[in-house]
């Protein structure tokens, strides 16, 4: 019997991109992993595995490797982990955030494996700190590579940048990102459950490089409020 498919393809196993997995295969999304390193999705499955919390009402004849195994699996390449993941593909790209140069080696890897309907996230910042790479709409990576390449051929990329918590209302306590995203308004609909389990994410708009656009006025606007406030202080 054929194995089953994943719902979702990772690669770039940081430790957000081990986060993201063990988010959706611990709520029983199907999940496929992939890294550079070939044999580091294994470590990173082992590792969930000595991580998981087992029901034993539910699943107490089913081996533990059996179960994890259900839920994240890995592939040694970017062609199984397209193989492996159900048409349309969703696909989150980690580890590429502020490096164009290695995202298009991504995309160079990976384009000629996907179908039309396909979708293609690139993850925004991970380090866990404030600094935002602001970008011209026009120098976006992300949106130059979909006019020149995905656009015609019916495949959706994303772009989505990195927003402070302490900035975002967020009505779930235990969501700890936030982000703005950007592409096709009808391919979102279909990632929008998959990512606002996990965070705060707003559609900035119908193209990719609409999240650096949106991302650059809420900081004008953030800092031009805060301003006169500033300069009040210093006076009084």
């Amino acid at each position: 019997m054929s194995q089953r498919l994943c719902t979702i393809g990772i690669h770039g196993l940081t430790s957000i991109g081990q986060q993201f997995a063990a988010h959706h295969a611990s709520s029983k999304t199907r999940v496929c992993i992939s890294d550079e390193d070939p044999s580091f999705p294994d470590l990173v499955i082992g590792e969930y595995r000595n991580q998981t919390e087992l029901d034993e009402r539910d699943q107490h004849d089913v081996p533990l490797a059996e179960r994890a195994s259900r839920s994240m699996i890995g592939a040694s390449g970017w062609k199984e982990l397209v193989q492996r993941v159900e048409h349309p593909r969703k696909i989150f790209v980690f580890g590429t955030y502020g490096d164009d140069e290695k995202f298009r080696e991504v995309w160079d890897s990976l384009s000629s494996l996907l179908q039309r309907g396909d979708i293609v996230v690139r993850w925004g910042a991970e380090d866990g700190s404030d600094e935002i790479i602001h970008k011209f709409y026009t120098e976006s990576v992300v949106e130059n590579l979909s006019k020149e390449d995905a656009q015609d051929r019916g495949i959706n990329l994303f772009e989505m940048i990195r927003l402070e918590r302490d900035r975002v209302i967020v009505e779930k306590e235990d969501i700890t990102e936030a982000f703005l995203i950007g592409g096709p308004k009808e391919a979102y609909e279909t990632l929008k459950p998959l990512l606002q389990s996990y965070a705060a994410v707003g559609h900035a708009g119908n193209s990719a490089g609409c999240a650096h656009y949106a991302s650059m006025i809420q900081r004008a606007i953030e800092f031009g409020v805060s301003q006169p406030y500033v300069e009040a202080a210093e006076m009084l």
